[in-house]
């Protein structure tokens, strides 16, 4: 179990520095944005490719680098009407299986992004911006990353919930951290 804590140490580490790396994007994007707005209403024209920077490059890592640290700190919408109700026992069992379902969904999810990134990367995808094109495929990485890292968080969490290490962690608004 020392080796599990030390393992989840580790990674939520990793899932903290990637959720600052969504708000640098988030902050890089408004940056980018209002830029790109001032230019306009003194310059009268746009900074050429902003939209095509933001859909491609900033949002895909503001959207999921995020998420396995928003679910270690219960970020995410939780409504306990069924558990609240149930023995402490049963609330395990139904926090472990929710846990593997969002194990394999998100195991789905990057396989399947890991697939799309490795097509669009190999085509070199791009999109026509007011300059030309833009090389949008490195973008694609960000969620298929994202959701690799969603699903080893998934994967930790089951594992402290099956060794009994982690099923109070588990849950929002727990050990400090407000839902």
């Amino acid at each position: 179990m020392a080796v599990l804590s030390t393992v989840k140490a580790g990674f939520d580490r990793l899932s903290a520095g990637l959720y600052w790396l969504a708000m640098l994007a988030l902050l890089a994007m408004s940056v980018h944005v209002f830029l790109s707005v001032a230019a306009r209403s003194v310059l009268g024209r746009d900074l050429s490719g902003t939209l095509e920077t933001t859909a491609y490059y900033y949002m895909p890592v503001l959207a999921f680098a995020a998420l396995p640290h928003l679910d270690a700190l219960g970020g995410h919408i939780r409504a306990d009407l069924i558990s609240a109700r149930l023995t402490a026992r049963a609330d395990r069992v139904l926090e472990t299986l929710a846990c593997l379902a969002m194990c394999a969904f998100f195991t789905g999810l990057a396989v399947y992004g890991i697939e799309v990134a490795y097509d669009r990367t190999i085509s070199s995808e791009v999109a026509r911006s007011a300059n030309g094109f833009m090389p949008v495929w490195p973008g694609r990485w960000a969620l298929a990353a994202a959701a690799a890292l969603t699903a080893v968080h998934y994967l930790l969490a089951c594992l402290g919930l099956l060794l009994g290490t982690g099923a109070d962690s588990a849950k929002p608004g727990q050990g400090g951290e407000a839902a």
